[in-house]
């Protein structure tokens, strides 16, 4: 029983190390695009929604794309499958904590930001987001199951 003890300890501060620690790398999942805003200072204005959320009314105006970011080695390229375009750029790390990373992000000499983060539901659900905002562009993204 004394051997065991130790081992239980070591065994739950293992374990409680893992939780509640949400993080969520860019690199670590295959992301799309849920909707993507122009920043106005004065109106909200989406300009692209996920083809999936296009429903049965869309909306005039608004683009309905498949969109899919990915990311890893410091590099990552966003594909607009609907409009065959492909966009690439480079990411650095500038903060991290338990809640959300930040990155540093170019794409062309167009400097930005990125920050992923998880989205908790009610249910005790998460969604892990990633939230791109570049060139008066706010791209939000979820991780792609």
């Amino acid at each position: 029983m004394k051997k065991l003890i130790p081992v239980m300890i070591i065994l739950i501060c293992c374990l409680l190390t893992g939780c509640g620690s949400p993080h969520m790398p860019i690199e670590d999942c295959a992301w799309r695009l849920q909707d993507a805003v122009m920043d106005s200072p004065d109106r909200y204005n989406q300009i692209a929604v996920d083809y999936d959320r296009k429903g049965d009314e869309p909306v005039e105006g608004v683009n309905y794309i498949i969109c899919t970011l990915e990311a890893g080695d410091g590099g990552f390229t966003i594909r607009d499958k609907t409009n065959d375009l492909t966009f690439s750029g480079t990411y650095k790390l500038i903060s991290s904590d338990r809640n959300a990373i930040v990155y540093l992000i170019d794409i062309g000499g167009v400097i930005g930001s990125a920050v992923s983060s998880a989205l908790y539901y009610s249910d005790g659900a998460q969604t892990k987001t990633l939230t791109v905002s570049i060139g008066g562009y706010t791209l939000n993204f979820h991780e792609m199951k």
